[in-house]
């Protein structure tokens, strides 16, 4: 089987939504990534783009347990 990798953010930043700022503070998010684009080159590109958005993130490998 192929390793799977995904981002992980700090979700710390604020967004703006409808014209008001928002922080969400429900910590940190692991986002939603099609498995078939999950390569460590597909989601080292997509944690620069996610970055300026959620803040400081990190790729973890998934591991599947069952």
């Amino acid at each position: 089987m192929d390793a799977y990798y995904v981002v992980v953010c700090e979700n710390d930043q604020e967004h703006i939504i409808d014209g008001r700022t928002f922080k969400d503070d429900g910590g940190p998010l692991v986002m939603e990534q099609y498995l078939r684009k999950a390569s460590l080159k597909d989601v080292r590109e997509r944690r620069e783009i996610l970055e300026k958005s959620y803040g400081k993130s990190r790729i973890a490998q998934l591991v599947f347990i069952d």
